[in-house]
């Protein structure tokens, strides 16, 4: 019975012959029942068995690969389409959103926070920008426009798309600035919002993007040309800005900007900060300050205004930027402050000699830190760790060598700049270290943390030397909205504005532009890598209740239902088939029964 009730399920994926062998066993099954005949029986439902279990094999064999393939497309459909439109994991291999999100670190996202992307393609079925709020961690996807490698390869030949994780802080039509680490703006309904959650820094390097080309050498932010400078054989430089849709000359009395007024220089708040260096090489004689003995100095580098000609100089056959030097002295509480705030990328540590972690670098170019041993190392906030194979981090003791709050460790620790780049360690090479200064309502600021009050002496003497010599940074103030709406940067309709969480080493916005919004993949919800730091990622909450989710919950349940209704029709088929062909079967008995039954008629 149990081979004729299964055979029944298997019979429409049978070949003609064995449905043909089937039915024929059946018709003399139904002779031998109406006959009585139970040896007959027995025979024919070996056959029946025989034939079940032949066809089953030949049905695992070659059948059950053809039939098995629908049911893989099924599968890998279902796959893409949970990846793509509901939830997806991604690796994060570099530390440009530190520290919510670090090196090596797995996450969560869903896909459908704010529409349905179409899958493997750079667009959505359905998108609302203004479900995105500002400050949200955001997966996009790359083109060469952005990254020069925008593939990645599996199993070196498998190719897939990279994606980035940032945070996404401007909406299309926002205008931003910045100022004192924060992000201050005005949305397309003229509401002011400010980001201060996070550090804020409107640049990577002073310079941004420069490109030269013979004798024009042209800088760019954001995306954005600002200046173009041209060379002459005789020496002169002819400056042009950027107003948006042609290149104005500078000269031009109607768009002449005045080199001493700080709004009109911001450029979106660049001005206002300085990329800063250590200089502890050994107190000065003689020099004292209020609470002690002068250390060594803070090296500031600012940009100079770049729409004036003294600003600039011809080097190597081209024009470039000379930019403005100022230093404010430090004293022994500062020294301590910078080493409480200081924070390093991971960098591993090998026989005495450091390099970042994750890369490959030329021996000449290590680092040397003797005295320190072997291992996976991180400074957050001040505070050492060391890390296992697992990334399991553990707090290194106050007397470990990497935590000396000596002018020496201080130094090497700083200039290496988060990105931990060895051509910044002596206080005399031309690369700066990714270490950022600037004003906060009269503070001076370094690492979000206020370095110097605006009531010390140090910093009241920087201040009145730059006041008298135009060679450092001033703090303007808090932009007000007519500010943002003069000077702010204007994010264009169709894209939103995309900056790491550790503005020093992440590649985002400030060097590729803003991204547009059909790049957006989705909504980064969860760290799930490692262990010791599974949880939700500090950011504003979501609308749970949008269309995108609506229609995916929809989708789901039409396939549910799918899925049920058509389980329902095979059972109901099957049944059909089991009243069509099902004979009045009596079970079979054994040979032995049979020949004591035969004697009792006798």
């Amino acid at each position: 019975m149990e081979a004729y009730e299964e055979g029944l399920v298997l019979y429409t994926c049978w070949p003609c012959s064995q449905k043909n062998e089937w039915h024929r066993l059946m018709q003399q099954w139904i002779k031998a029942i109406e006959a009585g005949d139970r040896v007959a029986q027995k025979a024919l439902y070996q056959d029946v068995q025989q034939l079940y279990y032949s066809t089953r094999t030949f049905h695992s064999r070659w059948r059950s690969l053809l039939s098995s393939l629908p049911s893989l497309f099924v599968v890998l459909a279902a796959i893409l389409f949970v990846r793509e439109a509901i939830v997806a994991t991604y690796h994060v291999p570099t530390g440009s959103m530190r520290p919510t999100i670090r090196e090596g670190d797995w996450i969560l996202a869903s896909q459908c926070d704010y529409g349905i992307n179409i899958p493997f393609y750079r667009g959505h079925f359905v998108f609302n920008p203004s479900l995105i709020p500002r400050g949200s961690i955001v997966t996009f996807a790359v083109d060469q426009s952005i990254t020069p490698h925008p593939y990645e390869s599996y199993f070196g030949f498998f190719k897939m798309g990279k994606h980035f994780v940032k945070r996404c802080v401007a909406l299309p039509e926002d205008r931003i600035y910045f100022y004192g680490g924060a992000l201050y703006g005005i949305d397309a309904a003229d509401h002011l919002f400010v980001l201060d959650s996070e550090e804020h820094i409107p640049y990577i390097r002073l310079e941004g993007r420069m490109h030269v080309q013979r004798n024009v050498t042209t800088i760019s932010q954001m995306g954005v040309p600002l200046v173009r400078a041209t060379s002459s054989p005789e020496a002169h430089i002819t400056l042009e800005r950027w107003d948006g849709n042609r290149w104005v000359p500078c000269h031009d009395k109607r768009n002449h900007l005045s080199p001493y007024d700080p709004h009109q220089h911001a450029v979106w708040g660049t001005y206002g900060v300085a990329q800063a260096r250590l200089d502890l090489s050994g107190t000065t004689p003689g020099s004292e300050g209020k609470e002690g003995p002068i250390l060594g100095h803070l090296q500031l580098f600012s940009l100079p205004p770049l729409w004036d000609r003294a600003s600039w100089i011809i080097g190597n056959g081209h024009p470039e930027v000379l930019l403005q030097q100022s230093s404010i002295p430090l004293e022994q509480q500062h020294v301590e402050k910078i080493m409480r705030y200081l924070s390093t990328v991971r960098f591993v540590v090998r026989d005495g000699y450091a390099s970042p972690y994750g890369q490959k670098v030329a021996e000449w170019s290590r680092i040397p830190f003797h005295g320190v041993g072997d291992g996976t190392y991180e400074l957050l906030d001040g505070v050492g760790y060391s890390l296992d194979l697992w990334n399991r981090a553990t707090q290194l003791p106050s007397t470990h060598p990497l935590m000396q709050v000596n002018p020496q460790n201080v130094q090497r620790l700083f200039n290496l700049g988060v990105d931990f780049r060895s051509a910044v360690m002596r206080p005399s090479d031309p690369v700066l270290p990714s270490r950022y200064v600037y004003f906060r309502e009269g503070h001076l600021c370094l690492f979000n943390q206020v370095i110097f009050s605006k009531d010390d002496p140090l910093l009241k003497q920087y201040v009145k030397d730059q006041q008298r010599t135009l060679q450092g940074i001033v703090d303007a103030g808090k932009p007000s909205k007519a500010d943002i709406l003069s000077f702010g940067f204007s994010v264009p309709q169709g894209h939103v504005l995309m900056l790491g969480d550790q503005y020093a080493i992440s590649e985002d916005s400030r060097a590729f532009g803003c991204v547009p919004i059909e790049y957006l993949k989705g909504h980064a919800l969860w760290k799930i890598w490692p262990l010791s730091r599974v949880g939700l990622l500090a950011q504003p909450p979501i609308t749970l209740l949008s269309s995108p989710h609506t229609i995916i919950v929809g989708v789901i349940a039409s396939i549910i239902s799918l899925i049920y209704l058509r389980r329902w029709k095979r059972w109901k088929k099957a049944k059909q088939h089991l009243a069509t062909l099902k004979p009045p079967l009596l079970p079979p008995v054994d040979e032995q029964e049979h020949e004591s039954e035969r004697t009792l008629d006798c």
